[in-house]
C-alpha cells in the first residue's frame, strides 16, 4: 500500500510526531522504538476534543486504501468500524491532532481503537521514512 503523504496536513504532524518520538525515546533511555512507544506518544499528546470539520472527497480515497483496525472491532457494528476509519482517514487528509481531537468526543472505545489503528500506521510510515532508531 503506497500513499503519496506529502503536501498534506499530515506531513507537518508526521514531522512533528516523529521529534515527539524521538524526544520520548531519548527522556525513557529506549534503544527500539516499539509500536507500543507509538502508541504511548499518541495517546499522551493527541486526546483532546475539537469542534468537527466536513468531510473531504481526500478522506475517501485515502479510506478506500487504509483498511487496518483492530480485531477486537471485528465483532462491532459498522458504525463503529466506520467511525474509526472516517478519523484515521482524517488523520491523513487533516492531520494526527485534528483526528485525535475529533477521536475524543467519540468517547474512550472509539478513541482507544483510533489510537491502535493509526498507532500501527505510523510506526510504518516512521520506520519507511527512517525516522526511528
Amino acid at each position: 500500500m503506497n500513499i503519496n503523504f506529502e503536501q498534506t496536513p499530515f506531513e507537518k504532524d508526521l514531522q512533528r510526531f516523529s521529534k515527539e518520538v524521538k524526544d520520548h525515546q531519548v527522556k525513557n533511555k529506549i534503544e527500539n522504538i516499539q509500536e507500543s512507544h507509538i502508541k504511548d506518544v499518541l495517546v499522551s499528546g493527541y486526546s483532546r476534543p475539537v469542534a468537527p470539520s466536513a468531510s473531504s472527497q481526500k478522506q475517501a480515497s485515502v479510506l478506500d486504501e487504509i483498511k487496518t483496525l483492530p480485531n477486537y472491532l471485528i465483532s462491532e457494528p459498522a458504525e463503529v468500524k466506520n467511525r474509526v476509519e472516517g478519523l484515521i482517514s482524517l488523520a491523513f487528509s487533516e492531520g494526527i491532532e485534528r483526528s485525535a481531537k475529533e477521536a475524543a468526543k467519540s468517547g474512550p472505545f472509539i478513541l482507544d481503537a483510533f489510537h491502535d489503528a493509526l498507532t500501527s500506521k505510523l510506526y510504518e510510515e516512521l520506520k519507511k521514512r527512517g525516522l526511528l532508531k
